[in-house]
């Protein structure tokens, strides 16, 4: 009897601590940090980070990248970034940029599941150069999409 007990408390700790992960829109590994990808000498104390909050796909210019595992956006009117998460895997997905004109730099970061659009709106200067590449979670490391630039 209380081998079933012992085995059932095990159980049930293992399951809150899935919930609490899943809640808390918890990410694999804070490898994703390692930006170099994007070739820039930042400060990691300089980073801006961002959740992205649910908001509908507008009809505004913007340039995208996108795969099997996500879609990601830059409108450079209103300097929005876009995140649709498109694999039902439970990771957020992020959209990491570069201001190349300025000291900032940062990551937009999506939790809101499987094909919903999310959205960072940022005050990013008018005429600067942004260099950005979407990532996703795939086979135990952060994957990226090609580099993108769009001048804002």
């Amino acid at each position: 009897m209380r081998s079933i007990i012992k085995t059932s408390v095990s159980a049930a700790a293992v399951l809150v601590a899935a919930i609490l992960l899943l809640m808390l829109g918890t990410t694999p590994a804070a490898a994703a940090d390692d930006v170099s990808i994007l070739g820039y000498d930042h400060k990691p104390e300089d980073r801006e980070f961002n959740w992205a909050k649910l908001h509908g796909l507008t009809d505004h210019n913007r340039e995208c990248v996108d795969n099997e595992y996500v879609r990601a956006c830059v409108q450079p009117y209103g300097d929005v970034f876009w995140l649709r998460d498109d694999e039902w895997d439970a990771i957020d997905v992020r959209l990491w940029w570069v201001d190349l004109d300025s000291k900032r730099w940062g990551v937009c970061q999506s939790a809101e599941g499987y094909g919903d659009w999310a959205r960072c709106d940022k005050n990013l200067t008018n005429g600067h150069l942004v260099k950005w590449a979407s990532s996703w979670y795939e086979d135990g490391e952060w994957q990226f999409s090609p580099v993108q630039y769009i001048t804002i």
